[in-house]
Order: C-alpha cells, then structure tokens, then sequence
C-alpha cells in the first residue's frame, strides 16, 4: 500500500492512498497514541503469548500475578480460550496504544489488499497523550486533515466512549536553595504505593504514595535532615536526604519506628522505608517541600483517585520531574465531569498553595456530541456488526485525543476563536492493568477493532454518518 507519511507537529500522519480512494466518499481519520504511560517501567518490552487462556492464574517475573481472582481484574475470565498478551512482569506491555496502532495499521492494509471503497483517510499516531495530550492539541483542523469524523481506539475493549472527564494540571515549582555546605550521611527514604490508571483508582486497587509524604516530611524536618532530590510518582516516591549527624540520625530512627509501625504488603514492602546508606556526602543547596506538604494535606482523602469512582473526581498528585536547571516540578490531576466541580477543585489547589500554576488539558466532549446523536449510533451499530456484544456507552474517567477533537483543537489550546470541529468517538480495544506492569492484552479485542474500523469505512461509503 503506497501512504503519504508527514511528521506533523501533533505527531505521525499517514493518508492512505489507492486506485479505489472516492474523492466524493466522506473524509474520516483514525487516531491512536505512540507514547506510554511512565508510571510503570517501559523500556525493553518482552510480550509473552498465552495461547488458549483458560482462566488460570499468569504469573510473570518479580512475583507479578496476572489473574481474574484479582480486584479490576475479573474480566480477564470472559477470554477463556483465547489468546493474551502480558510483558514478562518487568515492564508494562504497552497495549495502551500500541493495540490501537496495531489495528488501525492493518485496517489500512485490509482495505488496499481486498480494494475496499474510502475516501480521504487520515489516520493519527498522536505524541505525549499521557502527559496531557499535548500532541493531539497541535493538530490543526484547518490543515492537517479533511475528516468530518474521527475515530480513536483507545478504550477498554467494550466500550464506546461518549463522555470524558473535564480536566487541569496544577503544577508546582520547587527551586534548588543554595544552603551553607554541609555534610553527613545519605538516607533514601522510600514511600511505596500500587500504581494504577489513577481514573480507575478505586476500581483497580490503587494506593497512593503520597498519603504519607506531609508525616515524613515532618519527621525529616525533626531530624534536621536535607533533601537533596525527590522523584517518583503515584506508585513510589524517593527521596534523597543528608543527615547531618550521629544524633540526628538517632531521632530519625526512633521517630520513624514509633510513627510508621505498619505492616508490610504481601512484597515485604513498608508504605515508607528509610534505608541509611553507608556513603557520606556534601551538600550545598536542598530543596523545601512545603508547598507540596500544604498541598497534599488540603486534599480530602475521599477526594484521590484511590477513593472515587462513577462519576466522581479528584485531585490526585501525580508526578515529580526535574528540570536541567534542577528546579522540580509536582504536578496535580485535577478531574471532573462538570465544569463548576473543577473550578471548584481548581479553587482548592490555589487556596493551599497560592503560586501554584494550572493549567486547562481537556474538556468533556459529551455537549458536542449531544449534537451528533447518528454519530455516536452508527459507530455503535459498526461494533455491534464486529461482534461486540452489549456495547457500554462509557462516561470515561480520563481523556484522549478524540475529546480534542470534538472541541476544537483551536479552544483547546487557547485560540480566542473556536477552530474547526471534528466530532469524534474513542472505540474500546485494550484488556485490563493499564499503567501497570499487570498490563494485559486480549488479541480478540485487537481483531474486533480492525473489524470496526471496516465497518466505519463501509458506513463512510453510503450514508454521512450525521
């Protein structure tokens, strides 16, 4: 098949070109997302195959179990027969989207090999969707593409998803303090948690590392102790620190043993660890983490992605990075199906940590597809014909690209005037354990979505789907 490839800023174009492409045949796009999630390891993927899958426990390396008897994964049971696809248990498998651009790519091949009618079919593997989508927000309308539709595998295997979380970014910059040189002995203090897709927190089991990072904080501050580097994320946070003395040390200890006497997860994990190093170091600058202390304290617990679920939102910290000025940045999920809810959540960040920056991601998508009700049928009815059983319309607790392009990429990114609108759907496709090295990946799920996507293509030939 001859393709038209283009490296856009919003990521990887690719038209599909063919001697049986209509030019009067209603322009459609398809969209996936290149990138996966960081909060599992993610490099040096091995997939192991796990043919005529009959319900039993997967146990992969590192004593990670794949098994239906678990919380969120008891859906794994209905693949019986089947085949699945998990990592080795070091990694996540990255089926979110790596299903999606799988299916959309033999969809192409399917339709030039067998010469199915299409007309302009664009298809989009997107850039950093997990960090915010930002490449989908780069995608003009005006010139990247004619599609009058989009369609976006990138959904739990089932689903159609017709509305979306409303959703901000609240960040806050913590810079390196210069500080008197001083010595002493490292500690590395751990703070463990189970990571998960944090819309699915309470579904899937999530616990959240930074429960307890205001009460060491505060022991650390007790011990006269200086953090010199903070990483990590929802699943586990580390922290770096230099005590500054035998005594200090001593504190360290006795305060930690009589603060976090809790017992260990089935790993023999802590939810905090202090390891003293036997390396000495030197530090002249620390960094103070008080505005992350306020903020995390200010969060109503039944208000974190471990704790909600339906129709509920959070406020969930999710991340710290580090910039090569050294400045480190926590950045916050704010989400919620209704905009005054999160205004309402952008008002409690502000209110604990006045300087924090927050910036809009996304917007739910479900008023503009109110407007498009044949829209939302027809797809539905094309993942009926492929053999979906019982079609969920889903409210999806997170976002993806085809909630950008339902609103406009030009509001989207703070254009004073609405830019063309694509309306446009995000179709099920992914097993379960997203985010997570649990990740797994049923191939029927794959082949159904290619059998959609020809569906949608026969649609596009005979009827404006709106």
């Amino acid at each position: 098949m001859e393709y038209q490839v283009d490296f856009l800023p919003a990521g990887l174009r690719i038209r599909a070109y063919t001697t049986h492409k209509d030019e009067n045949i209603v322009p459609i796009m398809f969209g996936a997302h290149l990138d996966t999630s960081d909060d599992a390891p993610n490099k040096g993927v091995e997939v192991l195959v796990h043919e005529n899958y009959q319900g039993q426990d997967l146990r992969l390396q590192n004593e990670v179990l794949v098994s239906p008897r678990l919380k969120g994964f008891e859906k794994l049971d209905t693949y019986r027969g089947e085949t699945i696809f998990t990592s080795n248990g070091t990694t996540l498998l990255g089926g979110d989207d790596k299903a999606g651009i799988a299916a959309i790519m033999t969809f192409l091949e399917y339709i030039q090999v067998n010469k199915e009618a299409h007309g302009e079919v664009d298809v989009f593997f997107t850039y950093d969707e997990e960090t915010g989508l930002d490449g989908a927000c780069l995608l003009n309308p005006e010139t990247d593409t004619k599609a009058k539709y989009g369609f976006v595998f990138d959904n739990e295997d089932g689903q159609l998803g017709v509305d979306s979380f409303n959703a901000a970014g609240a960040y806050i910059d913590i810079q390196r303090e210069q500080i008197s040189e001083r010595t002493g002995q490292v500690v590395k203090v751990k703070l463990n948690g189970h990571p998960t897709f944090p819309g699915h927190g309470k579904e899937k089991g999530m616990i959240d590392s930074y429960r307890n990072l205001p009460a060491v904080i505060e022991v650390l501050n007790e011990a006269n102790a200086t953090v010199t580097n903070i990483s990590g994320g929802v699943g586990s946070i580390e922290l770096e620190v230099l005590v500054h003395s035998a005594e200090s040390l001593t504190t360290l200890a006795q305060i930690t043993d009589s603060r976090f006497e809790i017992s260990a997860d089935h790993k023999g994990r802590k939810p905090v660890e202090f390891e003293v190093t036997s390396n000495e170091g030197t530090a002249s600058y620390g960094y103070n983490l008080g505005k992350v202390v306020s903020l995390v304290s200010a969060i109503p617990y039944e208000m974190s992605a471990e704790q909600t679920d339906d129709r509920q939102g959070y406020v969930q910290p999710y991340n710290f990075t580090v910039a090569e000025n050294g400045t480190i940045t926590l950045m916050t999920l704010l989400r919620d199906f209704e905009t005054d809810g999160l205004n309402a959540k952008k008002g409690l960040v502000t209110a604990a940590v006045p300087d924090i920056r927050i910036k809009d991601q996304y917007m739910n998508k479900a008023e503009v597809l109110k407007e498009s009700p044949q829209l939302v049928d027809a797809v539905k009815e094309a993942m009926s014909t492929a053999g979906i059983k019982n079609v969920e319309l889903a409210a999806v607790r997170g976002g993806d690209e085809s909630g950008v392009y339902t609103l406009s990429v030009q509001t989207m990114i703070g254009k004073p005037e609405p830019g063309r609108r694509i309306p446009s759907v995000n179709i099920g496709i992914m097993g379960g354990g997203a985010h997570t090295v649990q990740e797994y990946q049923p191939l029927s799920a794959m082949v159904k979505a290619v059998y959609t996507a020809l569906e949608i293509n026969k649609m596009a030939v005979w009827k404006d789907l709106v």
